[in-house]
This record gives structure tokens, C-alpha cells and sequence, in this order.
């Protein structure tokens, strides 16, 4: 769980860096969040219509997006190793992009899975 300097410092970086820290901490920690509610897990769709699936390295980022359309929702952990065999595979069929670590006012930058996984598992591969 980061520091709340911590937290501070990581919002006021670009899309592409919090992209990095948070590759970076979800191997650390072998975990992510997603916000869900009644319905099951909450996505974003981007002006192209695509489906977008935000995820974030720990619960307090996951928060702060709680807002808005998404007041509704509560952070919720998932195992790493769950979300790669149980989630990604149909993710990849829907032909859903991930966005990692977006802000309530910016969705940060949208990446296809393959590269998620990729970067993820040169992360994990430094163990």
C-alpha cells in the first residue's frame, strides 16, 4: 500500500510512467484492482468504441475513480495469476483494451492485452 506522498507523486505523472509503476507493482505484489458494483466489473468505452478495461496496482487508486458514473462501485482485488487465466483470455476474445492506473478525469493511456502481458511478464521474469 503506497504512502499517501507516494499516491501524489504517481497522479501528477503522464499515462505512459504510471503505466510503468504500476506494471511494476502489480508483479511486485502479485495482485490488481478493478472497480465493480451490482452489475460485476465496471469499463469505460473510448471515441472509437472500443471496450476498455481500467485495472490499478492497489485499492487507493481504484478509489479515487469511484465517481461520478461510477459513485456506484467499490474497489475489488484480484489475484494476478486469477486474472490472467480467468479474465484475459475472454478479454482478448471481446477484443477489450486495458488502461492502467487512469485518473477520474482521464482514462490515460488505452494498450492492447498483448502488451500488457508481455510487460508484465518481463516484470515478473526480474524474480
Amino acid at each position: 500500500m503506497p504512502e499517501q506522498k507516494e499516491i501524489h507523486a504517481i497522479l501528477g505523472l503522464p499515462p505512459d510512467k504510471r503505466y510503468e509503476y504500476s506494471v511494476k507493482r502489480i508483479a511486485d505484489f502479485e495482485s490488481l484492482w478493478v472497480i465493480c458494483d451490482v452489475q460485476g466489473f465496471r469499463t469505460y468505452e473510448d471515441d472509437n468504441n472500443n471496450i476498455i478495461f481500467p485495472l490499478w496496482p492497489f485499492r487507493d487508486f481504484a478509489f479515487l475513480c469511484c465517481t461520478g458514473a461510477f459513485k456506484s462501485c467499490q474497489p475489488e482485488e484480484l489475484q494476478l495469476e486469477d486474472f490472467l487465466k480467468e479474465y484475459i483470455p475472454d478479454f482478448k476474445n471481446q477484443g477489450y483494451k486495458l488502461s492502467i492506473l487512469p485518473l477520474p478525469s482521464n482514462i490515460g493511456a488505452v494498450i492492447d492485452i498483448d502488451l500488457f502481458q508481455q510487460d508484465l511478464k518481463n516484470e515478473l521474469d526480474k524474480y
